[in-house]
């Protein structure tokens, strides 16, 4: 924490120790706007209770669908042998001393700010607060310790909240918290009356919204209150600036670091629940007063966030004095650890395999790992998010590829942005015919090295909620490990498998990457531009362009190929129709539509230019092919026949072989036997060949044929 500077005076807290303090908060709400929290709606000052100077504020934001809270630049957060004692501080606690000493009849203790005001309006009595929340130590609970009148510990109603059910109310668990921090004082339990509200939810409603009075309040005993909360109801020790409960304190080895290391230099920890654990940030260069940082057990060790600033984890790690390393629980470490490098005897391996099961059907295997990797503009996140669609869905991949079992998927999102990933995602999902906002699909936009901490955790966190049955990282650059060199096959190959590990044995993983620019012009994967990634591929997808990509109109003729170890592979033409590319919005717009066939699909119908004009070039030879043969019917074999045209045309041997058979399957030709003549010379001589000429049926015009 930081030390105090500047003019100092003395200030009792009722507690041991007094504790210095800079010179007079001057902060308001004008100096307090923050557009990215809300509308500031109210300022609470914390004075000093000897002088009533403001030491510090509280600001309240709203939003339409949420409030918040923060604190000054003042409230430094000062620490006297470990505690920081402004924590302890009371709203109002110069009317708390001024009451106390003059013996008034009561003096409530509520929740909030806005309810210690209300009573303060509506009924002309002492109210007071603390600012930590549910927390109520016994530092907060001293100023009563010789107060001979009543203590009201008023109760929010949020049990009648759904939200809180199956859980411990939050303001039955702060009346408890109340209780025995007063009854560790010295107060009697005789002196302790639980109230709340006869309407609404709070003593803000009961006075201000329905006009009750403070004979209206409910009287609650200490029987209901535990009903509330029976997880809190079962402690019985009272809270301190310098404990953390060790019913509050956390399972994992890595936490409890990390919750040790917090308190030893004077944080004040608060347990939320379910693991989680809030506190000023850590971080020395983030002076944080809200407080705004929280830990929570992940599966592999402590997950943190900085909800008021991107705290990087080397910082705030450093700021407890623990390395990166200390932050993984070492038991969980060890129990992966021993799950590796296991022995496989012979009764095992002569054990039935259970067949190989299919995500994708003719794409992709179930539980299977590998690239999607290919030259640049081959749409490779658009294959990825039909691919997301599918599985999600389990509508055909492509309308082609049967989905054998839906399952919700992860998909890390490393370039793009999220606004663009969304407006793409939209549009397949039009074109698929599905409602995106159905579908469990999730994504993540943030980029970060796939071996880090912070991935790890928050990649174990995700996979556990979700529980994806695909898990997609685009593209790998955007999460490669800075201390990793891309052409070195060993660490790369590392790298790779650790990831496979990570993700889970029961989900699919596959990471996009680019092809070298030099790549040969087959679909291989050593076409990949970075070392490791063809040996660690189980399964693999690589594309390459038919034809240059015309971009402007948004048409993209692809050649594709799925593959894997377990399986062989096939090739397919999958040809995409973008819509044309607006400038102004930087995207494809327009229709969004795909079609798939085997890559030797010529005879099928095309709408593209080159299709065009080789359906053009068919049909000219096609015409001539007639012409020849009307003109010298039974003179020509087809091998003759076809290499005149083939001169005259300059064309390739398949094209004008595709003619002529189309032709004959047709009936536009036919062929009979005859007498030709062959050879040179004295070696010229008559054979019996197939001979053509023209038949009695019309030809189609061939590009037309499907």
């Amino acid at each position: 924490m930081k030390k105090a500077t500047g003019s100092v005076r003395t200030v009792n807290f009722g507690v041991a120790s007094s504790v210095p303090v800079i010179k007079v908060c001057g902060c308001t709400m004008k100096t307090a706007q923050k557009p990215r929290l809300g509308r500031v709606t109210h300022q609470f000052s914390y004075r000093d209770p000897a002088t009533a100077r403001v030491l510090f504020s509280r600001f309240r934001y709203e939003q339409p669908d949420k409030k918040t809270y923060r604190y000054c630049p003042c409230y430094a957060g000062f620490a006297t042998d470990g505690l920081n004692l402004w924590a302890a501080l009371l709203y109002g606690a110069h009317r708390v001393a001024e009451k106390v000493s003059a013996g008034v009849e009561r003096i409530h203790l509520t929740e909030g700010e806005k309810d210690s005001e209300a009573i303060w309006k509506h009924l002309h009595e002492c109210a007071t607060t603390g600012h930590q929340g549910t927390i109520f130590t016994t530092e907060m609970a001293e100023p009563f310790r010789d107060f001979d009148g009543e203590i009201w510990v008023h109760v929010d109603r949020d049990h009648l909240d759904p939200k809180h059910e199956g859980h411990d109310s939050p303001g039955a668990v702060a009346a408890l918290r109340k209780v025995r921090a007063l009854r560790a004082v010295g107060v009697q339990l005789s002196r302790i009356k639980l109230v709340e509200a006869a309407a609404g939810k709070d003593a803000e409603d009961h006075l201000a919204e329905h006009e009750l009075g403070v004979e209206d309040f409910e009287t609650l005993t200490m029987p209901d209150l535990k009903a509330r909360a029976p997880g809190e109801g079962d402690r019985s020790d009272a809270r301190t600036l310098t404990k953390l409960p060790s019913a509050d304190m956390p399972e994992g080895p890595a936490l409890k670091r990390a919750i040790a290391a917090a308190m030893e230099r004077g944080l004040h920890v608060t347990p939320l629940g379910n693991g989680t654990y809030k506190m000023s940030c850590p971080n020395p260069d983030h002076p944080d007063g809200n407080p705004s940082f929280e830990m929570k057990q992940g599966k592999a060790g402590v997950v943190g966030h900085c909800f008021s600033r991107e705290c990087e984890l080397k910082e705030w790690a450093a700021g407890l004095g623990l390395r990166e390393a200390d932050l993984f629980d070492t038991s969980k470490a060890d129990e992966e650890t021993s799950n590796r490098f296991k022995l496989v005897g012979p009764a095992e391996l002569a054990a039935p395999v259970p067949p190989m099961r299919w995500m994708v059907k003719g794409v992709w295997p179930e539980n299977s790992h590998g690239p999607l990797g290919g030259e640049k503009k081959t749409l490779k996140t658009y294959h990825l998010l039909s691919m997301a669609i599918a599985v999600a869905s389990g509508e055909p991949m492509f309308g082609t590829f049967h989905v054998e079992k839906a399952a919700p998927v992860l998909m890390y999102v490393g370039e793009g942005g999220q606004i663009p990933t969304r407006r793409r995602l939209q549009r397949m999902c039009a074109a698929y015919g599905v409602a995106l906002k159905d579908l469990p699909l999730y994504m993540v936009f943030d980029a970060g090295a796939l071996d880090s901490i912070d991935f790890l955790t928050t990649l174990h966190q995700n996979t556990d909620q979700v529980q994806p049955g695909l898990v997609i990282v685009d593209p790998l650059y955007a999460y490669h490990p800075s201390g990793i060199e891309a052409q070195n096959l060993y660490e790369r190959g590392r790298m790779l498998a650790g990831l496979s590990r990570a993700v889970s044995h029961d989900c699919s993983l596959i990471v996009a990457d680019h092809f070298r620019k030099n790549s040969n012009s087959e679909l291989d994967l050593s076409s990949i531009a970075q070392a490791g990634m063809g040996e660690w591929a189980d399964s693999w997808i690589l594309q390459q362009h038919r034809e240059e990509a015309q971009v402007d109109a948004g048409s993209f003729r692809l050649k594709v190929e799925y593959g894997s170890r377990q399986w062989g592979g096939r090739q397919w033409a999958v040809d995409w129709e973008m819509g044309a590319f607006d400038d102004d919005s930087g995207e494809h717009v327009g229709n969004l539509g795909w079609s798939v066939g085997p890559l030797n699909y010529s005879k099928r119908r095309s709408s593209t230019a080159r299709e065009e004009t080789k359906g053009r070039a068919k049909d000219s030879m096609a015409a001539r092919i007639l012409e020849l043969l009307r003109d010298e019917p039974l003179t020509y074999t087809k091998e003759k026949g076809q290499r005149v045209i083939r001169e005259e045309f300059g064309k390739d041997t398949g094209l004008v072989r595709q003619a002529w058979d189309e032709l004959y399957a047709s009936g536009a030709i036919r062929k009979e036997k005859g007498r030709v003549w062959e050879g040179e010379g004295a070696q010229r001589c008559q054979r019996t060949r197939d001979v053509w000429k023209v038949g009695t049926s019309t030809p189609l015009r061939l590009s037309e044929r499907s």
